[in-house]
């Protein structure tokens, strides 16, 4: 039996730069387009988020078979606040949607010349 835990966190600010259209050829043109609003505020630029813990429970109960139990929760967040430290950028990940799922996975090792043995002449 084993238990094995995974939690992450991935965390990116976007800010483009520029912006362009990618030709035929594989050229990209660039536009004259600065992506702000009428405010002057970027249109585009976020914050992505993404947090994620993997609990995984083994139990080998027989040689080559296994029951798997898995439970995943993932917080996922996209916003305009990246300015954000990182400890107030983690705090405020924590009040968005969590997904959770559970799953469970059986894994049996059958022999085939057990079950369909050879005959010998």
């Amino acid at each position: 039996m084993g238990i094995n835990m995974r939690i992450r966190h991935y965390w990116d600010k976007v800010r483009y730069q520029q912006f362009g259209k990618l030709d035929e050829n594989g050229i990209v043109d660039v536009f004259a387009y600065d992506g702000l609003d009428v405010k002057g505020d970027p249109i585009f630029d976020r914050n992505v988020n993404i947090f994620n813990i993997d609990l995984q429970y083994n139990w080998r109960f027989a040689p080559g078979s296994d029951v798997i139990f898995v439970w995943k929760n993932q917080i996922y967040n996209s916003d305009k606040q990246y300015e954000r430290d990182y400890l107030a950028n983690l705090g405020g990940l924590f009040k968005s949607v969590q997904t959770n799922s559970f799953s469970i996975r059986v894994l049996y090792f059958l022999d085939y010349l057990y079950l369909f043995p050879r005959k010998v002449s």
